[in-house]
């Protein structure tokens, strides 16, 4: 990974598509979130990495994979507080949506005081009554490390949903 381009990117293009294209999902006063905006976001993320990294993101569960390795060389650059919400918008926004397309989940837009309480916009709903925060996890994996990777996440996902 070019980490040049990744930081040029987080620093000054990216906050403009996500001002752009998906501003909505990381307001924190936005009332109105769709799915189509949350798959919008999905898309950043899919046509960032494809720019950068020349890698293609499929919405598979492979492909969180990917995912973990872009995001652990975040946590290891340290990204500023104004590169975080990018990287936690378009990268979360993916992750939800592979959940969602992989294991017949939907986005849902918690009420103010939940919002209050889970720190996020959106969360997935999946099959049994299964709620997964994807934006929390992309966020804990860049402030932490790899204890908190998409990959983990979509397979304890799978897991109860499936049980």
């Amino acid at each position: 990974m070019s980490k040049i381009k990744w930081v040029m990117l987080a620093k000054f293009a990216a906050p403009l598509l996500v001002e752009r294209l998906c501003a909505p999902a990381f307001a924190q006063n936005s009332q109105h979130l769709s799915a189509q905006d949350m798959s919008e976001c999905a898309g950043l993320a899919v046509s960032l990495t494809k720019r950068i990294e020349r890698i293609t993101l499929d919405y598979s569960p492979g492909s969180l994979t990917q995912v973990d390795r872009i995001l652990h060389q975040f946590h290891r650059n340290k990204p500023t507080k104004e590169q975080l919400p990018t990287l936690v918008g378009s990268f979360g926004c993916y992750v939800g949506e592979v959940l969602i397309r992989n294991l017949n989940g939907s986005w849902e837009f918690p009420s103010a005081g939940q919002k209050d309480v889970l720190g996020e916009q959106a969360i997935v709903r999946l099959p049994k009554g299964v709620v997964a925060n994807p934006m929390g996890k992309v966020r804990k994996f860049v402030q932490s490390g790899t204890g908190d990777s998409a990959v983990a996440l979509y397979q304890a996902a799978e897991q109860h949903s499936r049980q």
